[in-house]
Formats: structure tokens, C-alpha cells, sequence
């Protein structure tokens, strides 16, 4: 799972997502990206603990509240679920799908209080 992480992070944006839409979620250290680039780096030094990262509408929030990072690593799940060696073949439309899906958990998230403003 770690270098299947590790692999997807690696191929930096997709093209599914909008040019300002970025999504990070970090579980135990190890951190998925999707959309435009982020310094995943300098998040991790300033969050705690694991956590999702996410811009909207120019606004950038965070969250990290148990429930809501499961269901983002739900998300994830058939992503991380793959042998590495199939991750490059099918990555484009797995990022497609999980992109769509990340961007309608994030403005639930927004909508209902959960994500707060990022430092």
C-alpha cells in the first residue's frame, strides 16, 4: 500500500481537475495527491497527525475529524487496493472518478462545517 501511495503521489496532477482544484490526504505519514501541484512538504510540517487537504473556490481548508478522513480513504480505496505494477496502467481513470468524488465530499464538507479555513 505504502508504495502504491508513494507511486500515485509521484505522478503529480491529473487532468480530470480543474487548474486550481488540489486535493491532499495524508494517513500515517504517507501522502496521496490529486489535482494541481501542492507543497505537500510544508502541509506536513504545519498539520498534525494525518489529514485532507483541499482547495475551493480559491479558499484552501483542512480537515481532520476521524469520520470524515474514513470516508476519504474510502475514496481511495480501489486506488490503494491495486498491485503497484497496475496503478500507471489504470491511474487516469481511477483519478477521474475518485477527483469527481473527492470534489462532492469537500464541498459537503464546507457546506456542513466539517472542513475549517487552513493555516
Amino acid at each position: 500500500m505504502k508504495a502504491t501511495a508513494l507511486l500515485i503521489a509521484a505522478l503529480g496532477a491529473s487532468l480530470f481537475f480543474g487548474a486550481s482544484d488540489s486535493w491532499v490526504y495524508v494517513h500515517s505519514g504517507v501522502s496521496i495527491t490529486n489535482g494541481a501541484p501542492v507543497n505537500v512538504k510544508a502541509l506536513k510540517q504545519s498539520l498534525d497527525g494525518d489529514f485532507f487537504w483541499f482547495t475551493q473556490g480559491g479558499k484552501t481548508y483542512v480537515v481532520s475529524d476521524a469520520a470524515s478522513l474514513e470516508r476519504v480513504r474510502d475514496l481511495y480505496a480501489p486506488i490503494l487496493a491495486l498491485p503497484q505494477s497496475e496503478v500507471a496502467a489504470r491511474i487516469d481513470a481511477l483519478n477521474a472518478s475518485t477527483g469527481k468524488q473527492l470534489a462532492a465530499l469537500a464541498e459537503e464538507l464546507v457546506r456542513t462545517g466539517k472542513a475549517r479555513p487552513a493555516p
